[in-house]
């Protein structure tokens, strides 16, 4: 058998402003690794499948504060990219697909990217130097470099 576990790719990646959130995926990320070795031998497997952003309903379901007043600058600059990425990102259906492929596939990687964002961004942070991926994020989120 196989379990999933949906994490993010926040879990390797800063997110300003939504720091809990990626704490909480970074955790589930390491216990499914952690997981799927202590299974190894055993017919188990557990595949975590780190998605990037998706078209859905997230956003209406996001707080970043209570109302608008108190919002830094910065603050309700990521909220407006936040929303502009959600409205054009990948349909939902690409995670489902990644799901059923790490569940018939016998030897599926521990962790899949779901999504263009989430393989693009899987690269880049790989190959890119820190400083330079970095200064990409944050123009991303429309902050300062």
């Amino acid at each position: 058998g196989t379990l999933v576990n949906m994490g993010s790719v926040v879990s390797h990646l800063p997110a300003p402003f939504m720091g809990s959130y990626a704490a909480s995926k970074h955790g589930l990320e390491g216990f499914s690794k952690t997981l799927d070795h202590e299974l190894q031998g055993s017919g188990l497997r557990s595949i975590l499948i780190r998605a990037g952003f998706m078209r859905s309903d997230i956003g209406a379901n996001t707080s970043f504060a209570s109302g608008d007043q108190g919002h830094s600058p910065e603050e309700a600059s990521v909220k407006q990219s936040v929303e502009a990425a959600l409205a054009k990102a990948d349909d939902p259906d690409v995670v489902a697909q990644a799901v059923f492929r790490a569940c018939i596939e016998g030897n599926a990687a521990p962790v899949i990217d779901a999504g263009r964002e989430a393989r693009m961004l899987a690269r880049l942070s790989t190959f890119l130097p820190r400083r330079i991926f970095a200064k990409a994020l944050r123009k991303q989120f429309g902050l300062s470099p």
